[in-house]
């Protein structure tokens, strides 16, 4: 196990069941708890699930992984909500996932202080990439 991910707390946002439990199988086999990561259907069940542990003190969430395209809030969408909130989780590491590499839509995350975006197929490799350039 990877000390440095022993205590982190992680949090996936993807309309796919699918997508949330093979990023969480290649997130526990680098290292992280399976314990610590929690998983939201949309960026609206993302955000209430950030809001809450806020709330109720709860450890707060480390790095959020991210799909762009859902419905009911889009990956944008809740980036720009959590970059935008009050609480302590504005400033949260927050990775996109996405099968897009448009410019614009690049652009437009970079606007919103997106940490990194995976483009899809997500991998081991892809994922360590993210995490050795946040330098974890």
């Amino acid at each position: 196990m990877n000390e440095n991910f022993k205590n982190k707390k992680i949090l996936i946002v993807d309309d796919t069941a699918f997508m949330r439990n093979a990023l969480c199988k290649i997130l526990t086999e680098l290292g992280f708890p399976l314990g610590y990561i929690e998983q939201a259907e949309n960026g609206k069940v993302g955000l209430e699930i950030l809001n809450k542990t806020y709330a109720e003190k709860k450890q707060p969430f480390d790095l959020v992984f991210c799909d762009w395209n859902m419905p009911t809030m889009t990956g944008i969408e809740f980036l720009k909500a959590v970059r935008k909130s009050p609480a302590l989780f504005k400033d949260i590491p927050f990775i996109l996932v996405t099968t897009d590499s448009e410019k614009e839509k690049v652009i437009e995350a970079v606007k919103y202080k997106v940490t990194d975006y995976i483009i899809k197929p997500v991998t081991k490799e892809s994922i360590e990439g993210c995490l050795d350039a946040m330098e974890w």
